[in-house]
């Protein structure tokens, strides 16, 4: 478990034996129903992240966008901890300070993406399509100098949906609503002890 405490814009990720006595924290506060939730959005948090990086989604993993996984988020002001799937990078966008995640998509219909044919397909080609002769190498499309360039739709093609929501967000819900009870009881049972 990974404690994240926020302040504004400004996060702590906090990691190690810190990390460790907060989490005992936490689990001591809430009487056991962080571990419910961590135990329940696992499944989902790892299903989100090899979908996520599947075949026609996300294919250049970088890092810098973190990783997908089971986030304590803890609001020290307010008294709420917030236990959801969630990307391990802090940066944010907007004026709200959207996390720049949550605007990753799927590759539009219309997607195109530059391939390399000889002369005779170039020429063949629709000219709205012809792009001209590469002048260097690129080893990330990948060209060689003096391929010939056409623009054609991505195999990836897809229906431009958000991510988050298809592998986060309604798989979180759907298993947050199994476990109510539980969390309910396990809730209960801790203000039963604080005032009791």
């Amino acid at each position: 478990m990974s404690v994240t405490r926020r302040d504004g814009n400004a996060a702590v990720v906090v990691l190690g034996d810190l990390d460790a006595w907060a989490a005992q924290a936490i689990r001591d506060a809430t009487g056991g129903a962080v571990d419910i939730l961590t135990e329940t959005l696992q499944p989902v948090a790892t299903t989100a992240s090899a979908g996520w990086y599947g075949p026609g989604n996300v294919q250049k993993v970088t890092g810098q966008s973190g990783r997908i996984e089971v986030i304590s988020t803890v609001d020290l002001i307010n008294g709420v901890v917030r236990v959801s799937v969630g990307s391990t990078d802090t940066r944010v966008a907007g004026k709200k300070g959207a996390p720049l995640p949550s605007f990753v998509h799927r590759p539009y219909a219309a997607t195109t993406e530059l391939k390399a044919v000889t002369r005779d397909q170039f020429f063949a080609a629709p000219p709205s399509t012809r792009v001209g002769v590469a002048k260097k190498d690129n080893d990330a499309i990948p060209l060689k100098k003096g391929d010939w360039i056409i623009r054609v739709v991505t195999p990836r093609a897809s229906d431009g949906k958000t991510l988050l929501p298809i592998y986060v967000n309604r798989p979180g819900k759907e298993a947050v609503q199994g476990k109510l009870t539980e969390l309910g009881a396990a809730m209960a049972a801790q203000m039963g002890r604080k005032n009791g």
